[in-house]
């Protein structure tokens, strides 16, 4: 209850310091002028004697805070309160039952409701803005009934509120009224406006009975939480329905309906660290923001003061490790508006950055009706508010657990990922690696390398901080580093440094060592090319693999010793048939499978591998060569092409042109055409497919090039034979054969024609006197056509 007692007192004590301001600056008290002219034209349009006894000038409280309900400002939505006046004039006798409100601009009664209210209205609004959404403006006034037959008596008071809707021209009451008695049925006071739906129409509550000083009378059909009562609006009128939700004690007044985002940028200030909140409050929120708390934060690492910035009461919460932020309440000059951003809250302290939740409240009326306790507050903050996520203060660890320290870092980078505090996924998985390889190192007791990962990490963090990380990912990550990083231990040297050399021997990174002591483990990688092995063992056996390739060695003096692996520069040639280095050959080596190598450039490609036995490929002009060789005895891997002769020759020996020549890699490749009967091309040695196309007709052939690189051809002299019924040989038969389309022969002399063909099976077509035959034959095993004509 303190926090809510220090609220209510300050409310109070804030509010009427305002209000009593207002009255020494602004006049609320109609000049005689117009209190008489007010009075004649009242006195003239009902007869009697009426006498003014309220009289509200608009123009001054638009904007300020109401003085007895402490709500919200006085509202002007629509500009229809431009210099209006509201007054309220009551009938000159002993009798309440006549009241007239009426609404006064220039001279002129613009309107009036006519003596229809039961009771006085009272030197008091309880609000003035649009609460039904219909566009006009809505004046809350407050109707008292008092018994002056018996002297004052505080408990024969009750308030009636009249709900004036007024449009500019015209005013009505949307209160719920019984015409019989001039009472409203809105009793009895004090009412409090609050959005239960966030539909942005307001409902009312109420207390029928309030410490005892207004009147105790029975209520029509009271609901079943009297005395508390939950008055709504119907669509014509506010009143008592059954469709309106009752509030009961211990219920809220709706804070949510808002849409707020937060923001956290900390730095660093001496030995503290300063938490900056920029506080956004959506554009299509129906409240204005009154109160943010951060939870589970260390409170008691916070500097307190001052309690005061820039208006803000900013001071640890009822909430148990919390801070929270709060108007002064002074003219409510720090609520922040729909579509507000804000950015004066803040706390410094003694501490790290962590994650942790915020709770953001709408502005709701103060409850002055119902019981309020400590529990009822706290469970409003937890139920009755928008949660955010954010940064804020956790106390350091008293003994540093690194490895947990580390499994922290790593959750928070996984959480700020999915928070969209690290923009991108590749970004996330880089600190995910760099925290995993962090306690990899810091398992194998390498605190050299656990310094190395972390210092990248800080290295890293103020480059991505520009794009690629908000303020509060980079505080969790760079805060966090710098503390673990100031923490580490200091590492002992290793009983065996171990080292890994290129042929020219620099260090090399990017191997990995591992020691047999019951199984292999993974030694302390240093980053740098260097390796640590603490153990109790005199010798070990080491396996250090470097590119995909391992080198084992036994054997090796394990205390106060150093040992080097160190890599061979292995160059693979391609060469052609007469020794001269050629180009482009595409080099891979096996190392549990096969492993990109290089290009020959120059005839040659390179790359340091460890001492090993490899297999391995060379692969030109799409075809491809495999070797093993030890690099440890010879680290020259040649690789020679031979000279493919391909050769096209007639049945007599003689070199023929122009044959067509390609041979088989995957798709079927060309060599060329021969020229004096031949054609050459530079080959890996292995088995190919030949193939030699003449006149049209192809014929394959597989062979070794590496154990002979002359490749034959040979046509046959095919000899095309036409004889008559009597055997006699016809002469002038026309003949083709068939290679893609009918190729022309030639015409038979003397019964017969031939040509030099490749070896296969051919169709052969013989035309003689518009007779036509068709003849398939293997000419490679009988190389003699016969044809036959008939008597027609």
């Amino acid at each position: 209850m303190k926090l809510l007692s220090f609220l209510v007192l300050t409310i109070l004590v804030l509010s009427q310091n305002n209000l009593h301001a207002q009255f020494e600056a602004e006049p609320y008290k109609a000049p005689n002028n117009v209190t008489e002219d007010i009075e004649s034209q009242m006195n003239a349009k009902y007869g009697g004697t009426y006498t003014l006894t309220i009289y509200f000038i608009m123009d001054s409280l638009i904007d300020k805070i109401p003085f007895d309900y402490m709500d919200e400002k006085y509202e002007d939505p629509y500009g229809t309160l431009k210099g209006v006046s509201v007054f309220s004039c009551q009938k000159n006798t002993d009798s309440e039952d006549s009241s007239i409100v009426g609404v006064y601009k220039d001279g002129n009664i613009l309107w009036d409701s006519g003596p229809i209210i039961f009771g006085n209205i009272l030197s008091r609004l309880s609000f003035c803005k649009d609460i039904n959404k219909d566009s006009t403006v809505d004046i809350g006034l407050i109707s008292e009934k008092e018994d002056f037959s018996e002297n004052y008596n505080p408990n024969n008071v009750v308030d009636y509120l009249w709900i004036l809707s007024w449009n500019g021209s015209n005013g009505k009451f949307i209160n719920d009224y019984d015409p019989g008695t001039d009472k409203s049925k809105l009793v009895p006071g004090p009412f409090k406006l609050f959005d239960e739906n966030g539909d942005g129409v307001y409902e009312i509550s109420s207390m029928y009975s309030y410490d005892d000083e207004y009147t105790h009378t029975p209520i029509e059909n009271p609901p079943p939480n009297y005395p508390y009562v939950t008055y709504g609006w119907n669509g014509s009128k506010y009143g008592l329905w059954p469709s309106v939700h009752q509030l009961k004690e211990g219920d809220f007044y709706p804070a949510i309906w808002i849409e707020p985002t937060i923001k956290c940028r900390v730095t660093s200030e001496d030995s503290s660290l300063k938490f900056q909140y920029t506080v956004t409050n959506g554009k299509n929120s129906l409240q204005q923001i009154e109160s943010i708390y951060i939870t589970n934060i260390a409170v008691d690492k916070v500097e307190k003061d001052p309690e005061y910035q820039d208006s803000i009461i900013s001071s640890s919460g009822i909430i148990t490790n919390s801070w929270c932020f709060n108007p002064t309440l002074q003219s409510y000059a720090s609520l922040i508006d729909p579509g507000e951003t804000r950015s004066d809250y803040w706390y410094k302290g003694t501490g790290l950055p962590s994650i942790c939740e915020a709770y953001f409240q709408g502005l709701v009326p103060v409850e002055l009706t119902r019981p309020t306790t400590d529990t009822l507050i706290i469970n409003g903050i937890y139920n009755n508010s928008v949660k955010r996520k954010t940064i804020g203060l956790r106390t350091m660890p008293q003994q540093l657990d690194t490895l947990g320290f580390l499994d922290t870092l790593r959750a928070y980078t996984d959480s700020s990922y999915s928070l969209g505090w690290i923009k991108n996924q590749t970004t996330a998985n880089k600190y995910t690696n760099y925290f995993t390889t962090a306690k990899t190192q810091l398992q194998q007791n390498n605190i050299t390398g656990v310094k190395s990962t972390l210092n990248q990490v800080l290295q890293d963090v103020n480059q991505d901080s520009t794009s690629n990380l908000t303020s509060e990912a980079y505080a969790l990550i760079r805060y966090n580093t710098e503390y673990m990083l100031a923490h580490l231990p200091n590492s002992n040297p290793p009983s065996l440094g171990v080292k890994l050399e290129n042929s020219s021997g620099s260090l090399l990174t990017g191997g990995t060592l591992q020691y047999y002591d019951g199984g292999w483990k993974d030694a302390t990688n240093n980053g740098d090319g260097t390796f640590g092995i603490n153990t109790t063992k005199s010798i070990l056996s080491l396996r250090m693999t470097y590119a995909y390739g391992s080198q084992t060695v036994s054997n090796i003096s394990a205390q106060n010793n150093t040992y080097t692996f160190q890599t061979k520069d292995v160059s693979v040639q391609l060469k052609n048939s007469i020794g001269s280095l050629i180009d482009t050959g595409t080099v891979q080596y096996y190392a549990g499978t096969w492993r990109d190598f290089g290009t020959t450039t120059n005839g040659v490609a390179t790359k340091e591998l460890l001492p090993n036995t490899y297999s391995f490929r060379m692969t030109y002009a799409h075809a491809s060569n495999d070797k093993q060789q030890d690099i440890g005895t010879n680290s020259t891997v040649i690789f020679q092409t031979v000279k493919a002769n391909v050769q096209l020759q007639n049945s007599q020996g003689t070199p023929l042109d122009t044959g067509t020549v390609q041979y088989y890699a995957g798709a079927w490749r060309n060599i060329g055409t021969t020229a004096n009967g031949s054609v050459s091309v530079e080959l890996l040695p292995k088995t190919y497919s030949f193939r030699m196309t003449y006149d049209y007709i192809s014929n394959d052939k597989q062979q070794n090039i590496g154990t002979d690189n002359v490749v034959k051809f040979s046509t046959v002299l095919c000899t095309i034979s036409v004889n008559n019924s009597q055997n006699q040989p016809v002469s002038g038969a026309d003949i083709k054969y068939y290679a893609g389309a009918w190729r022309e022969i030639g015409q038979t002399v003397n019964g017969q024609i031939t040509k030099e063909l490749l070896p296969k099976n051919i169709s052969f077509r013989m035309n003689y006197n518009s007779v036509q035959q068709d003849k398939s034959q293997n000419i490679s095993t009988n190389p003699l056509v016969q044809f036959n004509t008939s008597t027609q």
